[in-house]
């Protein structure tokens, strides 16, 4: 993986102002600026959670990013995740909703990481999928992105636990990747 982690929050030190007008440490804007100008190819061998909280910084909402307590709770989600699934592996038996052993990781990779640390998603989602459903889509008209938590990994990382269809599939990802 590439060589990035910025361990300073974004609205913590004299830098770079972004467009949230919030002071970003010169870590992370270096971090990011490495990161757009590397090569789709090179792009793929950094950390997925990393490049998508590097994004983050600098957006209104990401005010408080700390990308390596970020990062950090990552990692123990990860421990988490894997233990939960190891625990539960006795009791899995191929059937047709869960046909395969990969099959069977993907659903305690989500049902823990949204059952173990209270993840929801922003919009009322549909009847039946697990989620709880955290605000109503603002009655101002405003798609409700105006805020990068929902749409960027910190959200869901931070106290809220607060994602969208943008960045649940990115901690998927991240802690997935993770676990192998």
């Amino acid at each position: 993986m590439g060589d990035l982690v910025c361990s300073h929050r974004v609205g913590s030190s004299n830098g770079e102002r972004g467009s949230s007008g919030a002071s970003e440490p010169p870590a992370t804007v270096t971090a990011r600026a490495r990161l757009l100008q590397t090569t789709p190819s090179e792009l793929g061998r950094h950390d997925v959670a990393e490049v998508n909280l590097l994004m983050a910084a600098g957006l209104p909402g990401a005010e408080e990013l700390d990308v390596a307590r970020c990062l950090a709770t990552i990692e123990e989600w990860t421990g988490v995740v894997a233990a939960e699934t190891e625990r539960h592996q006795m009791n899995f038996q191929p059937n047709p909703s869960c046909p395969t052993v990969a099959h069977y990781r993907g659903y305690m990779l989500i049902k823990t990481l949204r059952d173990a640390f209270g993840l929801k998603h922003h919009l009322l989602p549909d009847k039946g999928t697990g989620f709880v459903g955290d605000i109503d889509r603002p009655s101002d008209g405003n798609s409700g992105f105006e805020d990068a938590r929902p749409v960027f990994i910190h959200g869901l990382l931070g106290p809220e636990r607060v994602g969208s269809c943008s960045s649940l599939p990115v901690l998927y990802a991240a802690v997935g990747m993770s676990t192998n």
